[in-house]
């Protein structure tokens, strides 16, 4: 396959079908054929150049260009004398004020998110999605992970989670050993759970 037939629609052949049947199993992949696709449209739609594939020695090299400096767009729509003086230092502040701080700290939030998501063990990972829909007891847990007592890896992923990542809180915080004592996702933990969702 040429770089060329990557823009347009294409049979999936994959290096390695074992692998790639797995990422499509835990749908990582929605359909074969279509991941070349996707990424054009995502650049074009984030105002990015449609990326180039190229080969060399049997590996494949994607480049991404960045977006095209915001003055050229907006250079069309506001006349020559506007386009400095009082319009470039309002667009100016604006855009390096609230938006940067705005955008830094949404993508700070996402980036921890998703890196959190990822770093999770299976057992971290089901014991967030229980917890999910309403706060669940211990014994609700084990349930869920079809384990019949607090094993080993159990303590370690609820110590981990709560203590480590503060991604889970008790219920009954002044009351850690008492039998209603439930845990439930902390405001990080949903966004953990959203962005592993997505």
């Amino acid at each position: 396959m040429t770089p060329e037939e990557l823009r347009k629609p294409h049979e999936s052949k994959p290096c390695n079908p074992i692998i790639a049947n797995v990422f499509y199993r835990a749908g990582i992949i929605e359909r074969w054929g279509t991941g070349t696709l996707n990424i054009i449209d995502w650049c074009r739609n984030n105002g990015n150049p449609a990326p180039t594939w190229s080969e060399q020695a049997g590996s494949v090299f994607v480049t991404f260009s960045p977006i095209k400096e915001a003055g050229t767009s907006l250079g069309a729509e506001v006349n020559g004398r506007q386009r400095t003086g009082e319009v470039t230092r309002e667009v100016t502040g604006e855009a390096t004020g609230e938006a940067t701080e705005q955008v830094t700290e949404q993508a700070t939030g996402q980036v921890e998110a998703h890196d959190e998501a990822h770093d999770l063990s299976e057992t971290e990972w089901a014991i967030l999605k229980a917890c999910r829909s309403a706060p669940q007891g211990v014994s609700d847990l084990l349930i869920v992970l079809g384990y019949k007592t607090r094993t080993g890896n159990f303590k370690k992923a609820m110590l981990r989670l709560e203590e480590s990542l503060s991604l889970l809180e008790k219920t009954l915080p002044d009351s850690p050993r008492s039998k209603n004592q439930k845990y439930r996702l902390t405001a990080k933990g949903k966004k953990v759970v959203t962005t592993r969702d997505s």
